[in-house]
C-alpha cells in the first residue's frame, strides 16, 4: 500500500478533505438535491416493471370538419 504522500503525489485526497461531511448543513443541502433530482428525471427515465397493457392507451377522435366520424367495422386482411 502507499503512504499518504503518495496519494497526494498522484492527488488523491480522502473524501472527508475536501467534502464538508461533518457539516449537518451538507448532508441537508445534499439531500434536497437527490430528491430535486429525482423529481426532475422520474418523467425522463422510463418506468421499470410499469408496461402499458394492450389497449389502454388513450384515443383521440376523429372529426372532419368539426362532425365526429362514425366508426366503421375493421377488416380483416385478405388470405
Amino acid at each position: 500500500m502507499g503512504s499518504h504522500a503518495d496519494n497526494m503525489r498522484w492527488g488523491v485526497r480522502p473524501l472527508g478533505e475536501w467534502l464538508p461531511v461533518s457539516d449537518p448543513q451538507f448532508w441537508i443541502v445534499t439531500g434536497v438535491f437527490v430528491i430535486a433530482a429525482g423529481w426532475l428525471l422520474k418523467g425522463v427515465l422510463p418506468r421499470m416493471g410499469r408496461r402499458r397493457r394492450r389497449g389502454q392507451a388513450k384515443r383521440a377522435t376523429l372529426t372532419v370538419g368539426g362532425q365526429r366520424m362514425e366508426k366503421r367495422p375493421r377488416r380483416r386482411p385478405a388470405r
